[in-house]
Formats: C-alpha cells, structure tokens, sequence
C-alpha cells in the first residue's frame, strides 16, 4: 500500500472569549456508575455521553450581598443537550446555577421539580422527573470574583484528586453518575485529529463545534486547493466522515502520493 503525506495538526484547543455574554461548552463523559434502569433501559457502565451546555454571562446574582458565593436564574438563556445511545436529553430553558469561590467552582442544575428550573426532555417527550447536575471545579484564575466566567478552564482526570467534578443525569428509574473526560469551550478550532486511509477512501477527523458547518478540501502541493466534501454537519466533540477518491477519480485509479487535507468552517450554504 502507498504511502501518503497527509495534512495533520496537534491536539484541540478552544480561543479563549475575552468578552462575550453567552458561553458554550461542549463535553464528552463517561457512565462511572449505574444506578437502576435510568430512562427505562440498561445503561452499561462506562457509556459515553456528550453534550452541551450555555449560559449568559451577564445573568444578575441574586446572592448579590454574599461576596464568595454567587446564584443565577438562568431563565431564557440556559441550553443543556447530551446524546447517549441513541438517545437525547434536552434542558429547559430554566436552570439554576451558582459559583464558590473557596473550591473554585461552578455548578448547574436543571429539571426533576427543582425550585427555580423547568421541565426537561427525554427523546423530545417533556418530563418533570428528568434532572441533571453538573458541578465543575478549577483554579483560582478561572474564577476571579463570584460572578458567571466569560472563560473557564477543565482539568482532565489525573488531577482528580485536587479538582473534583460532579455530573448526574437521572430520572425516577435511576441513576447516571458520570466522569466528565473532555469539556471544550466554543469557539473550537476545527484541528484534524487522525486520518485513516484505504486503496479507496481517508477517513477524516477532527475537532468539531456542533451545529457549525464544515468542508473538506484536498490538495497535493498545499496550494492550490480541491473541494471534496463542500458541507459537513459538525457533531458534539468530533466529527468523522470519509473522502472516497474512488469516486471522484475512478475505480482502479490511486490516489496522489502527496494527498493532503484541510478542513475549513462555513455557512450552511458552503460558503467559508
């Protein structure tokens, strides 16, 4: 098999929103323990769940006197979406969250009847039993003073003994208690993570934004530039999708030994 010079970059990273009012944050989590049948089906441990969630920053604290401590109404500007096994849970658009300066943290919570949030989703079915919490821990950087951060940083799981990090979704049929592994701020540089090929096909992934859109496009000199795949969803986290050169240049036919790929954001009518 050939040889191929492929376009690769290091790992992904978010830029970081020196001022901005609504922040979003993608994840990736695993299922640590389980606890029941939640949402009325087996869930093997060490599921992988990825989602979402967003807020205002300029959201008022209502613990205005409390100095360390901060409490937010998120009403209007909260969005929580995580995907598992096929299926979907989706926030209301009403969800407490507050801020501790001592152990540097940020939290959230929404549905299962809780004082001050709303009624979550399962699967697009609105249920008043489904909640989720979601507590994540930093440094003294990320938070300078007890208001929402414009920026927060995530620490993976070798410094779990120093940063803990809380994450629960569940109904009246159990528990999920998760670990998260990624947490990626928006906006997310679409870096290549890996390319897979075969005689026919590059298997292409990178690092994605959700709901953005994307095209793929191949070179062999990293000048001039060929569209291969002009309009790509983005998924949570990563998204992977193959460029079959058997197509476009004809079974039997190899491709270039200089192929090389790049992957540039557009507007869902494929315009960069």
């Amino acid at each position: 098999m050939k040889r191929f010079r492929f376009l690769l970059l290091s790992l992904c990273f978010f830029s970081g929103v020196l001022r901005a009012e609504q922040v979003t944050f993608e994840f990736e989590a695993e299922a640590a323990t389980v606890v029941g049948q939640p949402f009325g089906f087996d869930v093997p441990r060490l599921t992988v769940v990825r989602g979402l969630f967003s807020y205002d920053t300029d959201t008022p604290d209502e613990r205005s006197g409390d100095p360390d401590r901060g409490r937010f109404d998120l009403s209007g500007s909260w969005r929580f979406r995580a995907e598992f096994l096929g299926h979907v849970i989706t926030g209301s658009t009403q969800a407490a969250a507050s801020t501790n300066l001592f152990g540097h943290s940020l939290s959230f919570n929404d549905g299962g009847d809780r004082d001050n949030t709303g009624d979550m989703a399962f699967d697009d079915v609105t249920r008043n039993d489904v909640s989720v919490g979601l507590g994540i821990s930093g440094s003294a950087e990320d938070l300078l003073d007890d208001q929402l951060p414009e920026v927060f940083r995530f620490r993976r799981r070798a410094p779990f003994r120093f940063a803990a990090h809380t994450f629960s979704l569940k109904d009246d049929s159990g528990t999920m208690l998760l670990q998260l592994c990624i947490v990626r701020q928006w906006p997310i540089v679409p870096v290549i993570l890996s390319i897979d090929y075969s005689p026919t096909g590059a298997m292409l992934k990178w690092c994605s934004q959700f709901e953005q859109t994307y095209a793929v496009d191949a070179s062999t000199d990293l000048v001039n530039w060929v569209v291969v795949l002009p309009q790509v969803a983005g998924q949570l986290i990563d998204t992977t999708v193959t460029d079959v050169f058997a197509d476009r240049l004809g079974k039997g036919v190899p491709p270039p030994p200089d192929l090389s790929y790049r992957i540039r954001e557009t507007d869902p009518q494929g315009e960069p």
